[in-house]
């Protein structure tokens, strides 16, 4: 019974608990659907949130809020910190619409209130983190760079005419072997980049070539004991 949407109704005001009224009457007239939705999208900018104080939500929210604490999508626009945004290029008014529609309130053409300005603006931090999380593997990448006091890789390519003898690698198998497990930890960290970010098609290519001297290196050492 307690899933069909009048339920809640059938249970007087007055027989109610205080514990009941802290869950309950929030339900009032809703679907149970809506409440899990909400409870649901609450949880997550609280979660979000934390990264940005009350505070500063409560001052950006009030630079558009109507008289009864109401924001609009046209309002929200206008809001330093997004308006900013929009005019950098940094956030267009179809991604800041596609938010706006994802937001909990009572119908596609109203208002939110401060719950749901504060998930407006969990998103849009989301829409940067995985940005900056990006550049911070860059970073970290060139950091180990700079560390490495191997020799840099160079991969030289053979004249097709070229004999056999000099194709074979001068350089020993370990220090190859050596190169082509550095190549293959940079390929992983890679692969952990979303497409359309660093992705590479020719990510691999260094693998195929160290490999395919690694092979020559070994096939051209002399015999053992010889």
């Amino acid at each position: 019974e307690l899933l069909n949407e009048g339920s809640l109704d059938s249970k007087k005001d007055e027989d109610w608990t205080d514990e009941e009224l802290l869950t309950d009457v929030p339900a009032t007239g809703m679907g149970v659907k809506e409440v899990l939705y909400e409870r649901k999208m609450d949880k997550r900018a609280a979660e979000r949130a934390l990264q940005r104080p009350n505070v500063e939500i409560t001052k950006l929210f009030r630079e558009q809020c109507t008289s009864d604490n109401k924001l609009t999508l046209e309002g929200a626009t206008q809001i330093s910190e997004i308006a900013g945004l929009l005019s950098d290029g940094e956030l267009t008014q179809r991604e800041l619409e596609g938010m706006w529609g994802r937001l909990p309130r009572e119908d596609a053409d109203a208002p939110i209130d401060i719950l749901a300005f504060r998930e407006l603006l969990a998103q849009i931090d989301d829409l940067f983190e995985v940005v900056e999380d990006g550049d911070e593997d860059e970073e970290d990448d060139e950091d180990e760079d700079d560390d490495s006091d191997a020799a840099p890789l160079v991969v030289v390519e053979p004249e097709e005419d070229a004999p056999l003898a000099a194709q074979t690698s001068t350089r020993t198998p370990s220090a190859i072997k050596a190169d082509f497990l550095k190549a293959m930890e940079k390929l992983i960290k890679k692969q952990e980049v979303p497409m359309g970010m660093r992705a590479d098609e020719d990510m691999d290519k260094p693998l195929t070539q160290l490999a395919e001297e690694l092979e020559e290196s070994w096939r051209g050492r002399p015999p053992l004991g010889g």
